[in-house]
């Protein structure tokens, strides 16, 4: 009678026999009527059905918790008592309390036909999401920013296969070159929230170019979902074998006594390989001419045909050149020698330890992605990264494998944007 008379705005709307049994349906206001509305179910369920009040007080918390929430989220989701009894909340056949949760524009009702709505039930850690359940239903986009060729696509190319097998889902590499790789990046940004696009970040799209433009089509830090860094590398310098340079310190005496003579590549304007050469210009006072290129293929195909005479790149995009001794490996710009490069001195030991510059991957998705989608495509990542044979093969292209947390992995990208702009101040590079 209480329930009934709550309010103007409660009123019985219908009732319907369910198994030989009536039981009225209340549309009411959501919130203080929850009480009322459980002892009303309670008493029928215990003295019709045979329920246990321990089965209903199980119940009756998980009613109560949802008071602290906004259904009106969540229209006219629902869930099976199957469901529920799925989920572990109630451990015994449950017959009872179909009490569901709906919204209709601003008026919240509650009724006993229901049942609970599962995104409530997932904000109380009692029942997962059904897409994190499911997911993935369907083929996954992999946006690779960059074009064939460079360090990106090769590292891009290595997730989608191995993270297509232990998924057990098609897995697409979608190369989308341009802009140093804000194209890319934008068109990952503005995907659905769903984890079915994926995109591959590095230093260029996602710190590098905030500091040479100001503002991107997209915000490095809120736009994505990190997932988890996938490996490091120092660049390396690589030079046409008709270049008489073995060593940097060759490379300083050739400059100094060819001022502007000397073309080097870049795999863009502002990319990491620009940004490390400039510096050495600066701390040598030497003079070479910049040559960008629209990503790393196409710039080690212009120095193996000689017309950019050195190029700092990822010993993944150089290696294999290397090995075929159509290109040189002369330097890494890093601070120690790297552990699958050792025999490669670094620019610090030429005397240029500010000179250091290291090339890094992750894992992005949109910003929204549900977590619990996130936290699968990570924890399958890091696993693929974590085998020995795609351990060996980052090592033979000269990277390391270099798996994070999510929240790790948003670390690094600020901390990453700060010490770009910092190096993007110090040369004074600006896009042309």
């Amino acid at each position: 009678q209480n329930l009934l008379t709550h309010g103007s705005r409660a009123k019985a709307v219908r009732s319907m026999a369910e198994g030989g049994s009536a039981h009225p349906q209340f549309e009411v206001p959501y919130g203080p009527i929850v009480p009322s509305l459980y002892a009303l179910a309670a008493q029928r369920h215990m003295h019709e059905l045979g329920t246990t009040p321990e089965q209903l007080a199980e119940v009756a918390v998980t009613i109560r918790r949802h008071a602290s929430l906004n259904p009106a989220a969540h229209k006219r989701e629902l869930i099976t008592v199957d469901d529920v009894l799925k989920s572990r909340m109630i451990t015994s056949p449950l017959h009872i309390l179909d009490c569901a949760i709906v919204s209709d524009g601003a008026a919240t009702m509650l009724s006993i036909r229901g049942v609970l709505v599962p995104t409530l039930l997932a904000a109380l850690g009692v029942l997962a999401p059904a897409h994190a359940q499911t997911y993935p239903t369907k083929p996954i986009r992999l946006i690779i920013p960059f074009p064939p060729g460079g360090a990106t696509d090769a590292l891009g190319r290595t997730v989608v296969q191995k993270l297509g097998e232990t998924l057990r889902q098609q897995v697409i590499a979608d190369n989308r070159p341009g802009a140093s790789g804000i194209l890319g990046m934008e068109l990952a940004a503005r995907a659905p929230a769903d984890g079915y696009t994926l995109v591959v970040g590095q230093a260029s799209n996602l710190a590098i170019n905030l500091a040479l433009m100001g503002k991107l089509p997209y915000d490095p830090v809120t736009a994505f979902s990190p997932i988890t860094l996938i490996a490091t590398t120092p660049n390396v310098l690589v030079v046409h074998p008709s270049l008489p340079v073995r060593s940097i310190t060759d490379l300083v005496a050739l400059a100094r006594a060819r001022p502007g003579q000397i073309n080097y590549a870049s795999s863009g304007i502002g990319s990491p390989g620009h940004l490390v050469t400039e510096r050495l210009k600066i701390a040598a006072k030497i003079d070479m001419v910049h040559i960008p290129y629209k990503g790393a293929g196409p710039a080690l195909t212009d120095v193996l045909a000689g017309h950019a005479d050195i190029y700092f790149t990822s010993p993944i995009s150089a290696q294999t050149l290397v090995k075929s001794g159509r290109l040189r490996m002369v330097a890494v710009a890093s601070a120690k020698r790297s552990p699958s490069m050792p025999h490669i001195p670094t620019v610090a030991q030429a005397g240029y330890p500010e000179v250091e510059s290291t090339s890094w991957w992750g894992l992005l998705a949109p910003a929204g992605v549900p977590k619990e989608i996130v936290d699968r495509l990570h924890t399958e990542t890091v696993r693929l990264l974590n085998q020995p044979e795609v351990k060996q093969r980052l090592m033979n292209e000269g990277a390391d494998p270099a798996p994070t947390t999510p929240e790790q992995f948003a670390a690094f990208i600020r901390s990453e944007i700060v010490k770009w702009a910092n190096l993007v101040k110090l040369t004074g590079v600006k896009l042309e």
